[in-house]
């Protein structure tokens, strides 16, 4: 396994570079979970998701519908 440094303002080779640090406030994705799936298959993963419960699966198997 790699062992990676911490790039700062004194890493030699980064006088040309400059630092940032970055909060992410929000973060977004998008899966085609029913995508070219049949009505009886697109029926479990809605049901999955909603039986599942966790934050965004009632919006996504709404999605589905």
């Amino acid at each position: 396994m790699r062992s990676f440094h911490e790039i700062t303002e004194e890493t030699a080779a980064v006088d040309l570079c400059t630092v940032v640090a970055v909060r992410i406030d929000t973060l977004s994705a998008k899966a085609n979970l029913a995508r070219k799936k049949s009505e009886q298959d697109r029926e479990k993963i809605r049901s999955y998701l909603e039986k599942r419960n966790l934050p965004g699966d009632r919006v996504t198997a709404g999605a589905i519908r």
